[in-house]
């Protein structure tokens, strides 16, 4: 098991969890960089942008699900969403 810092042991199945979501998740981001929905910028080209285009930042978050397999089991879903 992996100590956390500062707290106690977690639980395997948190970790194992974890790492479902975090693939998951970069799968999802993948698809994404794929279609050239996103661009990575520095920070300070982040900070410019924001700065002459405040209301084209868009909050997000994640929406994590578990989708139920044919042959049984789970798969986790990841999708980023746009707020607003």
């Amino acid at each position: 098991m992996t100590v956390l810092t500062g707290g106690p042991k977690a639980p395997y199945y948190i970790l194992t969890e974890k790492k479902r979501i975090d693939a998951s998740r970069a799968l999802e981001l993948k698809g994404l960089f794929d279609l050239d929905a996103y661009e990575i910028l520095s920070v300070e080209d982040s900070l410019e942008f924001r700065r002459r285009f405040p209301d084209c930042v868009l909050p997000s978050r994640w929406v994590d699900r578990y989708k139920a397999l044919d042959e049984g089991g789970v798969k986790a879903k990841s999708r980023l969403v746009i707020l607003g």
